[in-house]
């Protein structure tokens, strides 16, 4: 999309009757509609490639962490079926918006950085990540 690669790594993803969890095709074609999107909103994309890591599990799960060209992803169980993969979508949606908001377009009260007490914003912007 506009040059940029983007992948999908999954690890894990078997239902306990042998299937894989995700149609290959859907996950191409559904990610490349959220990515698409946030590409027109923003005009560019700010990094080489992008990486969407991610690990499914059997057990219930749900986590997303954002890094500058990647994300990694964590969810289960691997044989919930269509809401399995609508949190994937969810998720990985949100966790590239952050590779502009808030890594690249920050509120002026989060700079100098100081991990060891909590950042008030005065201008009423909501960040998380």
């Amino acid at each position: 999309m506009g040059g940029t690669p983007f992948h999908v790594w999954i690890q894990g993803g078997r239902r306990t009757d042998g299937e894989f969890t995700f149609d290959a095709e859907r996950i191409v074609r559904d990610f490349s509609q959220f990515s698409q999107k946030q590409l027109d909103l923003f005009g560019e994309f700010p990094e080489q490639a992008y990486h969407f890591l991610t690990l499914i599990l059997p057990v219930p799960y749900y986590h997303g962490v954002e890094h500058r060209n990647s994300t990694v992803l964590v969810l289960g169980p691997n044989d919930e079926g269509e809401g399995l993969y609508q949190d994937l979508l969810g998720v990985s949606s949100h966790e590239l918006f952050h590779a502009w908001n808030i890594i690249r377009i920050r509120p002026t009260e989060l700079l100098p950085y100081d991990f060891t007490k909590e950042n008030y914003f005065s201008t009423c912007f909501v960040a998380e990540g």
